[in-house]
């Protein structure tokens, strides 16, 4: 494990919270963040190097605020809409896999306002990350 991640191993809680997510939103990505996230969320083994070849071309657009990224595991995306001053992601329960969804932004906030819900209506919490904040 790299060292960066001794905390983690010490004060294991804090890992514990990532893994009570299957949503995540990104309105930016820094350095080794793309990869870090993908390790603290669970991802170790996602298709190879597809999750980073499909959105290569994109990642700097990331970074400019043309473009957010959010990733759903375990739903299927169903919907997504710019209702008011935020999205609506509408979501159906999956028993595996994951989504890589990029969407171009209708705002500029650090953090993206975005609401998931399921079919029925029950609201899915959404952890919205950025380099600028410390998650280890």
């Amino acid at each position: 494990m790299n060292a960066r991640y001794n905390d983690l191993t010490q004060n294991p809680e804090r890992y514990e919270r990532w893994l009570s997510y299957n949503i995540y939103s990104f309105t930016t990505f820094g350095g080794s963040s793309f990869f870090d996230y993908h390790y603290l969320a669970g991802l170790w083994t996602p298709s190879g190097n597809l999750e980073w070849q499909c959105g290569e071309s994109s990642r700097n657009k990331i970074n400019t605020g043309e473009i957010a990224e959010v990733w759903v595991l375990l739903y299927r995306v169903i919907s997504i809409k710019w209702v008011g001053n935020h999205y609506l992601m509408v979501v159906k329960p999956t028993k595996k896999g994951l989504q890589y969804i990029q969407l171009s932004r209708q705002e500029h906030q650090d953090s993206l306002p975005l609401k998931v819900v399921t079919e029925d209506g029950s609201e899915i919490k959404v952890l919205p990350l950025s380099p600028k904040r410390s998650y280890y």
